[in-house]
């Protein structure tokens, strides 16, 4: 038997500095925090990760509440975060965080990112977040407020 997903639950983000990210997401995106975790420390087997685990985290949802997908910013405490270099497009594993937006420009704009020279392309911006991670803005077919 297969299973039959009903969509993406949420996605973790680790964050190097919890308040800088929530910032980002909460300000410059207008997703709304509806839930924060710092539990105490507990095994971390359930992570893959050995010895005791502690984290803080910020629950983001969109303007539809608790029926979007939900963004999950987590900052380690124990053990603390690894840094590593910006990932390569090609590298295995999750590329880049999506958004589907009704209304490209003012989304860059008040995300308040650099763009990236050369990532400029028609419906799209490709831009990073704090923490160097790549995050895409794409316009919604149809969706634009000002139509």
């Amino acid at each position: 038997m297969s299973l039959s997903p009903l969509g993406i639950a949420h996605t973790n983000l680790n964050c190097a500095q919890l308040e800088r990210s929530l910032t980002a997401y909460r300000d410059g995106l207008g997703l709304v925090p509806m839930s924060h975790t710092n539990p105490v420390p507990q095994e971390g087997g359930g992570f893959g990760l050995s010895g005791h685990v502690q984290w803080d985290a910020y629950i983001l949802h969109d303007d539809r509440g608790l029926q979007s997908t939900a963004l999950d910013l987590l900052e380690w405490k124990i053990p603390g975060p690894i840094a590593g270099p910006p990932r390569a497009a090609n590298q295995l594993g999750l590329a880049r965080l999506v958004f589907s937006v009704p209304q490209l420009e003012a989304e860059i704009t008040g995300f308040r990112a650099k763009l990236p020279t050369g990532f400029e392309q028609g419906e799209f911006r490709w831009v990073t977040d704090p923490d160097g991670i790549s995050v895409e803005f794409r316009q919604a077919p149809g969706r634009s407020r000002l139509q």
